[in-house]
């Protein structure tokens, strides 16, 4: 895991004041999260891809007429050559739990949920031979990518919505939708432009999957909301940079 990395960028430059720094130049956030996904992925390739792996995976293959099967689900030990990760399984609150798609050296192939651990080295076989049951055996030196991505994904969110918070009171300029509801109680949404929008409450962050046109900028979009002071309420589109306003 690389989360360092993108807390560090998240510190913006030595000795400047992060709001002062995106006064500067803005900060397009929805890119960062997704560079720490592609380095989470990168990570995964290194240590997975050529080893033999031993975890829960379901077989599954494309008969002639083009009809789909699949085996068990169960523990299972291959020699990996190839990974596929496309986009989270799914979401709760702003945790993602992922699917990853494996190729073996025998070109078969697998489906796998990351959240759990992943026993790399000796099969299951070679294990029970030396006297070590199948269960010990993955418990012993198990890796779990997905409990990773989890933490260091929570430790950048945390750091993400803190610095938030500071644009409480200040005065912003970004790409947003401004939602708001007449005198009779029927809701308008507006174009999407950008608002100059004087912070009143910072909501909690969310996040969800990228839909077809916006993939090419990441598998996930960070979801922000505002209430302005003029009391309505502002869904800030967080592939784009936030600038505050010089203060007078």
């Amino acid at each position: 895991m690389r989360a360092k990395t993108i807390n560090e960028e998240l510190d913006f430059e030595r000795g400047v004041d992060p709001r002062a720094s995106m006064e500067i130049g803005g900060i397009n956030f929805n890119k960062k999260f997704n560079e720490l996904v592609d380095e989470w992925i990168a990570s995964m390739e290194k240590a997975l891809v050529g080893k033999t792996i031993t975890a829960v995976m379901t077989k599954f293959w494309t008969e002639r007429g083009g009809i789909s099967k699949e085996g068990r689900t169960q523990k299972q030990t291959i020699k990996l050559a190839e990974i596929d990760i496309s986009m989270p399984q799914s979401f709760q609150g702003t945790n993602m739990f992922f699917r990853m798609y494996l190729t073996s050296d025998d070109e078969q192939r697998y489906r796998m949920d990351l959240n759990q651990k992943i026993y790399i080295g000796r099969s299951i076989k070679e294990d029970f031979q030396r006297g070590m049951s199948p269960r010990r055996a993955l418990e012993v030196g198990g890796l779990s990518f997905q409990e990773g991505f989890t933490k260091d994904f929570k430790k950048v969110l945390d750091k993400w919505f803190d610095l938030l918070q500071t644009l409480e009171g200040k005065t912003i300029s970004a790409i947003s939708v401004q939602h708001g509801s007449n005198e009779d109680g029927k809701s308008w949404v507006s174009a999407k432009t950008t608002h100059k929008i004087k912070v009143q409450k910072v909501l909690e962050p969310g996040i969800r999957g990228a839909h077809a046109s916006e993939s090419d900028e990441g598998m996930i979009v960070l979801t922000q909301w505002v209430v302005g002071e003029d009391d309505y309420a502002y869904e800030l589109d967080l592939r784009k940079k936030i600038y505050i306003e010089n203060e007078s």
